[in-house]
Order: structure tokens, then C-alpha cells, then sequence
């Protein structure tokens, strides 16, 4: 891979200068913590020491606490794939799903196919594991099996990395046919899929359609192939670093002991307390809350950047999830525009943060998730007076 971390790094950087200078940032793709049911999860962690603190102080279950693990896995539950409380196995974010995944299957050297853009904290994994990374072209209804399957005629992938739902960066949305198609090739050509799926809940119009771990149990032989990752930190909060991990069977016990080589178990006292919060309802009642505020900032953008832009840049309107991805028509660097845009009070992250390779400069994404209506028109109008 051509790709280097002080690229990923990059989103950080802008984020934390927005941070420090102000002005209105489109940047990190972070929850607003305006969103964050802080209310909610203090009576939480308030159960958790009034009623089991001396058990959620001590080391506990590596696999994560049962009761967490069985919600878990009602949540990922479908009537085609019914997943057991057994399978799951909790980590500290969605991050440390994907590297404990590289690690069990890779080794330096092999190569791992993804769509690009794609999501730079698990470029990164790639990068330090030594991983050969080859994109797969990708339109608008997600990566192109007829390139895929030209691919697999001269490549031979341990791993497809995928974010099917609302992609990060660029908010596509893998269809439903070509989901099983990459199903049925993972069973032909034996290569494992590892799905990330942190956004397929904050759907704004319609649900997503099911995830890859859903549909496995549709496609003969795919249960075998598909390890699902994802997390709360999009519909809870990220600071607490409650994911999960999904792996076939052939892989759950390596990964249960790659993992408890890092940390021995996640955090006891979280994960009670995110078992109490969903326990209490106030998860589920919660969520609608998320995606309506959501909604309601991606059409703001969409509409503001149709208004004053539609002639200069090329994007689509999101269906879920948290960034819109855009493209200047008359190319250029986005990491100048970025300086221009920030001498206007504006910041976002350039595109090469998201590419394996070869990356489109002339692109780069805007998370509306942090930022209310009126401060995203205004920004957008900021933006304006800097594209050229």
C-alpha cells in the first residue's frame, strides 16, 4: 500500500485545530455529545455500584460479561441467522475487533481486498500488519462484483474488508444483491469478510438492508466466512469502547485468546453498566432521537450544498449514518482548499486520508453529525466563497 498513517492522522489533526480555533468543523467524525444520554447512563453506572460493584471491579469473563454478550446477540439476531450469546465476543470498540481479526488471519505480506475510499483507522491495522491492500471499484450501490470477480482471477485475498451501511467516508450503501454475491464469492474463492458495521442503525428514511452476518445464513457455506464487527460508539457513546465481535466458529477461540493477550477482558464496569442502560429501555427509546437529529442535519447539508454549490462539486444525499462525500469538478487538492477554508472558519478532511492508494485528490468529506442545521448552512455558505 502506498498509504501512510500521517495520512489517517490528518483527521485528528483537523479535528483538534478546530477544536482549539473555533469556527464551524465539519471534520471528525465524532456523535454529538449534545446526543449522549447522559442521564440515562448515570442511573446506570449508579446500578452498577449500588448493586454489583465488587463483582464488576474484579476480572471477569475474557469473553465479556454474559448478560451484555446475550443482549448482544439478541441485537444482531435475525430469523435467518440466529446468533447465540456463545459467539459474541466483546471488545473495546469496533478497532480492536479489526485487529484482532488481522491478526488471527493475516500475516505479513498477504493481501487484503477493500472498496475505497475507505475507513483510515483500519488502513492503518492493514499498514502495521505489512498487508498488500487492493481496492475494488465501488459505484453508487456499493463495490462492483464484476470487478470483484475480475480481481479474484489474479489476486488470491485473505480478508475483503467491508463497511456496508453508511459507509465511512463516502455514506454508500453496499445493495442487497451484491451483499449475497460477496457472500457466494467468499465461499468460492475461501476468503473471509470482515464486516464493520458501526452505522447500519442510523438509517433516516428506510433500514439498511441486512448485514452480511445476516444474510449468511441465506448463502450456503457463508456462515463460515463472515466476521461481523461493530460497536455503541455511535449509538451510545464512543468514550465507552463497548464493540463486538462475531467470528465463525473455526475462529472464535483464537480470537478469544489473541484478544485476552492485549487486555485480558474490556472493561467490567461498562459493560454492566451498558447491560443496565439497555436493560431500562432507554437504549431503544433513546435511538429514534439519534437518527431523526441526524436526518435532520444531512438533508440541511445536502440542501445547502445543492444551493450553493451544486454546480462546483458532486455528491449524494446520504441515507444514513453520519458523512457526505464530495468530489470538486474541476479537480485540484483539497488539502489547499482546506487552507482556504480555514482562513473562512471551516474545516473537513481531505480525501487522501481514505485511499490505499493512488487517492482522488480532488476529494473530501463532511460529517454532519456534530453540528446543528443553521451552523451546517452557514458553513456550507463559508465553503462556497473558497471552491473554486
Amino acid at each position: 500500500m502506498d498509504y501512510s498513517p500521517e495520512y489517517g492522522g490528518i483527521i485528528y489533526k483537523v479535528a483538534s485545530m478546530a477544536r482549539q480555533a473555533g469556527g464551524i468543523s465539519f471534520a471528525g467524525g465524532y456523535p454529538d455529545p449534545a446526543l449522549f444520554d447522559t442521564e440515562g447512563l448515570a442511573q446506570a453506572f449508579n446500578r452498577v455500584f449500588r448493586e454489583s460493584f465488587r463483582v464488576a471491579l474484579q476480572y471477569g469473563e475474557r469473553e465479556g460479561h454474559p448478560p451484555l454478550r446475550a443482549r448482544l446477540a439478541a441485537f444482531c439476531s435475525t430469523a435467518s441467522r440466529a446468533v447465540a450469546a456463545e459467539e459474541v465476543i466483546v471488545v473495546n470498540g469496533g478497532q480492536q475487533g479489526i485487529e484482532t481479526a488481522v491478526q488471527v488471519l493475516t500475516r505479513r505480506g498477504d493481501t487484503v481486498f477493500m472498496d475505497s475510499p475507505v475507513f483510515p483507522t483500519a488502513l492503518q491495522a492493514f499498514h502495521l500488519a505489512g498487508l498488500n491492500g487492493v481496492s475494488v471499484p465501488k459505484d453508487a450501490d456499493g463495490l462492483v462484483p464484476e470487478a470483484l470477480e475480475a480481481l479474484l482471477r489474479t489476486h488470491r485475498p485473505k480478508l475483503f474488508y467491508v463497511v456496508p451501511s453508511y459507509a465511512n467516508p463516502d455514506g454508500s450503501v453496499l445493495a442487497e444483491g451484491r451483499r449475497r454475491r460477496l457472500l457466494e464469492l467468499a465461499v468460492e474463492h475461501r476468503f473471509h469478510i470482515l464486516e464493520d458495521d458501526p452505522y447500519s442503525r442510523l438509517w433516516f428514511d428506510a433500514p439498511a438492508p441486512p448485514s452480511l452476518l445476516a444474510l449468511s445464513g441465506e448463502v450456503p457455506g457463508a456462515r463460515d466466512w463472515v466476521i461481523h464487527v461493530s460497536s455503541l460508539s455511535k449509538l451510545v457513546a464512543p468514550g465507552l469502547r463497548v464493540g463486538w465481535m462475531i467470528p465463525p466458529p473455526a475462529l472464535r477461540q483464537e480470537c478469544v485468546w489473541t484478544k485476552l493477550a492485549t487486555d485480558i477482558h474490556s472493561a467490567l464496569p461498562t459493560q454492566h453498566a451498558v447491560d443496565h442502560y439497555w436493560a431500562s429501555g432507554a437504549f431503544d427509546a433513546h435511538l429514534p432521537a439519534i437518527r431523526a437529529t441526524y436526518g435532520a442535519r444531512a438533508r440541511a447539508m445536502h440542501g445547502a450544498l445543492v444551493d450553493h454549490l451544486g454546480d462546483r462539486l458532486a455528491f449524494a444525499a446520504p441515507r444514513g449514518g453520519m458523512f457526505m462525500w464530495c468530489r470538486m469538478n474541476r479537480g485540484g487538492d483539497a488539502r489547499d482548499l482546506l487552507e482556504a477554508a480555514q482562513r473562512e472558519g471551516v474545516y473537513f478532511v481531505p480525501g487522501i486520508a481514505f485511499y490505499p492508494r493512488s487517492p482522488d485528490l480532488a476529494t473530501f468529506r463532511l460529517s454532519f453529525a456534530t453540528t446543528p442545521e443553521d451552523g451546517i448552512v452557514e458553513g456550507i455558505r463559508r465553503l462556497a466563497r473558497v471552491i473554486p
